[in-house]
Parts: C-alpha cells; sequence; structure tokens
C-alpha cells in the first residue's frame, strides 16, 4: 500500500495528465458523434424535401404533377382536364424558365392580354421579370377549384441546393379559347360579359361586365343621367354605402376610395362609365345577386333640394 501511495506521489502529474486526456477524447468523440447525427438529420430532412418536391411538382425533370380533387370543394376532376391544365401549365413555366419571353405570353389568353398585359413588355416587366428575372424555377401545381389551380413557383432545389428559396404564389386559370387552350395568371379568373340594364328615377344603368379575381371582383358600370338635374351616386362619406350582396344577403364593400370624386358626379343628360372594385374573394358557391348604392344624391346643385336614394340593381 505504502508502494502505491509513494508511486502516487511520484508520478500524480502523469497520472491526471493521463485521466484528463482520456476525458477529453471522451468527450470529443462525443461531441463528433452528435455533430455527425445533426448533420446526418439535416441531410435526411434535405432529402425528404428534395423527395417531397420531386414526387410532388417534378416527374423526369419536365412534367408536373397535378392532384385530382379539388383542395376547396373536393370534387374530383376528369383525367382530361388535369391533363390539359398540367401541360399548359408546365409549358408557360418551362417557357419562363428558358427565358422564352414571346412563347410564354402567347399562352395567355385573350382577355388576360387585355386586362393586365397588354403588350409583351409589360408582361415581360410586371412577371416574368418579377417572379423570375433569367432564374428557373420549379413549380408546385395544386387543383383549387374548377378551373383554376394554386402554382408555387419557387427556386429549382435541383439547381440552387437551397430548399428555402423564395416562394411566389400565383392562382392560374386554364380557359378554352376556340379550339386552343389558353391561361388566366397572376390571379386573374376570368371576364364575363353582363349587359344588363336597370333604370329607375331617371338614372339608367348598364352593367356592362364584371372580371373576377382571386381577391376581389371588379365592375364596368355605365350610367346615364336622365333625372333633369345633376346627380351625385355617392358622396364618400363612408366605405360602406356601394356594396355587392349575395344570395344570403352578405355584403361585399366597394374600394370606394379608388374612384375619383368627379366620377360619381353626372351632370343631366350626361353619362359615365366607372369601375368599381368590390372585396369578394373569388368562390363558386357565393353568387353575386345585387350591387347597392345607398348614397345617391338626384339633386346635387341644389341643396335644399338635395334628396338621398338607395338604389338596388338586381343582377
Amino acid at each position: 500500500m505504502h508502494n502505491l501511495i509513494r508511486y502516487y506521489y511520484q508520478n500524480k502529474y502523469k497520472i491526471w495528465g493521463c485521466i484528463l486526456f482520456i476525458v477529453l477524447v471522451f468527450l470529443s468523440i462525443q461531441i463528433i458523434n452528435r455533430i455527425l447525427a445533426q448533420n446526418n438529420e439535416q441531410i435526411l430532412k434535405n432529402n425528404n424535401i428534395s423527395n417531397n418536391i420531386k414526387e410532388n411538382t417534378i416527374i423526369n425533370n419536365n412534367s408536373y404533377l397535378v392532384n385530382d380533387e379539388s383542395a376547396i370543394t373536393g370534387e374530383n376532376i376528369n383525367n382530361n382536364s388535369l391533363k390539359d391544365a398540367s401541360t399548359i401549365i408546365e409549358n408557360f413555366i418551362t417557357a419562363c424558365n428558358n427565358g422564352n419571353i414571346e412563347e410564354a405570353y402567347n399562352y395567355l389568353s385573350t382577355d388576360c392580354k387585355q386586362e393586365i398585359y397588354s403588350d409583351i413588355n409589360k408582361f415581360k416587366t410586371l412577371y416574368y421579370d418579377v417572379i423570375f428575372a433569367g432564374n428557373k424555377k420549379s413549380a408546385a401545381i395544386e387543383n383549387w377549384m374548377k378551373n383554376t389551380y394554386k402554382v408555387d413557383i419557387q427556386s429549382n432545389i435541383m439547381e440552387t441546393g437551397n430548399a428555402n428559396g423564395i416562394k411566389t404564389q400565383d392562382y392560374m386559370t386554364v380557359v378554352s379559347e376556340g379550339e386552343d387552350i389558353k391561361l388566366n395568371i397572376n390571379s386573374f379568373i376570368e371576364k364575363e360579359k353582363i349587359d344588363k340594364e336597370y333604370e329607375r328615377d331617371g338614372i339608367k344603368f348598364t352593367i356592362v361586365d364584371v372580371k373576377t379575381y382571386m381577391d376581389y371582383e371588379q365592375y364596368t358600370i355605365q350610367v346615364q343621367n336622365n333625372t333633369g338635374n345633376s346627380i351625385l351616386l355617392d358622396s364618400q362619406q363612408s366605405t360602406k354605402t356601394i356594396y355587392l350582396q349575395d344570395e344570403n344577403e352578405a355584403e361585399y364593400y366597394a374600394d370606394i376610395n379608388e374612384i375619383p370624386i368627379n366620377m360619381l358626379k353626372i351632370e343631366n343628360g350626361f353619362s359615365t362609365s366607372i369601375q368599381i372594385k368590390f372585396a369578394k374573394t373569388y368562390s363558386l358557391e357565393r353568387k353575386t345577386s345585387n350591387i347597392i348604392f345607398a348614397d345617391v344624391n338626384l339633386n346635387y346643385n341644389i341643396e335644399e333640394l338635395r334628396e338621398k336614394k338607395e338604389i338596388k340593381i338586381d343582377l
């Protein structure tokens, strides 16, 4: 025992040095193992993301997968419609990826061109340069409702290696033009001609058309003043005096501040055409039934004769 104690005191620095070395080696191994485990977990996570993107958006680097059930209504879409939709959206994305701006522009419908991109330069500046700008993107396509698809456009992970690239969400609607299939993009759903007339108290309203977007509806309305007086369609003192009603009498208010007040003043014998935007999200179930002007002044020029009316236009 005395020999052991004497040996310890004679060599205690070496002994503790060895113990410290062993502890450091053990801790280093633990740290290295933890780092390797975290790296493996991240690699697995990235692989899963990559695989999900491959499985859900790209097949053979060209074909885009579209689910056959509406995300909103649950309705099944027939295979031919899905094939047509996936093909034209794929072709549009591919043309943008390849920088073929004219080809991409030609996939747009006539209405989409007229309402949003009246020429190819506007399309390039307002859409291509904003979303693609010479970079290749991948697209995840989801059947949203009817012939409208939610398209998530983001940096192609196969090229950038970045699974967290900036993502742009668009809603694209597939429409027929004769024998051709075209696209409405940038959340533009459709343009519908109405040409319905309504007359009350000497004011003739013609509802010309409605342009439906994912987040709003925009009506073009011609107003002819035959009252014998100057009229004011709205005083703009409230944001709730021009609105849509659906069949359940839910109300969707106009963005009244976008309308210049002089467009709402109409002299006797004159007419004007105004566009009014209503905050109504696109829905197949909520059909618009009325447009209501609740603050119409029938004799605007003579203060003591001013008379306000509510005019309800059936659609």
